[in-house]
């Protein structure tokens, strides 16, 4: 599966932007639980 080719599971790109996605270890779980 290529992440980076799912419009509906944003993928950071920088790491300002993952900390903005993933803030705890809940939101991670929620990221990979809908992948």
């Amino acid at each position: 599966m290529d992440v980076l080719a799912r419009e509906d599971l944003p993928f950071p790109q920088s790491l300002p932007e993952f900390q903005r996605i993933f803030p705890d270890d809940t939101a991670c779980a929620a990221y990979l639980e809908s992948a």
